[in-house]
C-alpha cells in the first residue's frame, strides 16, 4: 500500500476509535437494546473502507488492486480491538 494511503488509514483509524461514543449512540438508536458490537464494528469498517478507497483514487489516481485491499483488511484485523 502507497505511503500516504497508509498514513492517511492509520490516522482514520485512530479517528474511528475515537469516536465510539458517536457510533455508540446511533447504534443504540438503531439496535433497539440488541448487541451494539457488531453494529459498532460494521460502522467502524464501512468507514475505513471508504476513506481507504477514497484515498487511494485521490492520491494514486485508480482503484485500490486487491493486494492492497487484502493489505487493508490486514490492517484492520491487526486493530480490530481498538473499535469494540
Amino acid at each position: 500500500m502507497d505511503k500516504a494511503v497508509r498514513d492517511k488509514l492509520e490516522e482514520k483509524i485512530s479517528e474511528a476509535a475515537s469516536a465510539r461514543g458517536r457510533a455508540g449512540a446511533l447504534s443504540g438508536m438503531l439496535s433497539q437494546g440488541g448487541d451494539p458490537g457488531p453494529f459498532l464494528l460494521g460502522f467502524a469498517a464501512g468507514r475505513l473502507y471508504n476513506s481507504f478507497y477514497y484515498q487511494t483514487r485521490r492520491v494514486l489516481g485508480r482503484d485500490p488492486t486487491e493486494e492492497e485491499f487484502g493489505e487493508f483488511a490486514r490492517v484492520l484485523y491487526e486493530r480490530r480491538g481498538e473499535f469494540s
